[in-house]
């Protein structure tokens, strides 16, 4: 059996193998969640909460104003709220951004 719908588009099927592939196979760290929920509470990992690389903050950084410009300009909230619908033009440009990608490539 295919984890993929036979109805997904090339893209969509690419961006899900893309997300697959990179998955992590083997966990290097604990999980506070799955720890959290086998009733063993491990403050360390949350206190001092880990910073993020100077090099990745930049990368997200980047991407965040791309993605303010964009909808500064090009979405119209308010015309979204009286009809109810995004529209294609711009799902199909945020997508083309990464946007809805499970994974943002770098």
């Amino acid at each position: 059996m295919s984890i993929y719908d036979k109805s997904m588009g090339k893209e969509a099927r690419a961006s899900m193998e893309f997300a697959e592939d990179s998955r992590d196979t083997e966990w290097q760290h604990p999980s506070y969640s799955a720890l959290l929920y086998q009733g063993n509470v491990k403050w360390d990992l949350l206190h001092p909460f880990p910073q993020q690389p100077v090099e990745d903050k930049k990368i997200g950084d980047e991407f965040l104003a791309k993605f303010q410009e964009f909808i500064e300009e090009r979405f119209d909230a308010d015309a979204v709220d009286r009809t109810g619908e995004i529209p294609d033009d711009v799902l199909k440009d945020l997508s083309g951004m990464g946007c809805f990608a499970m994974k943002i490539p770098k």
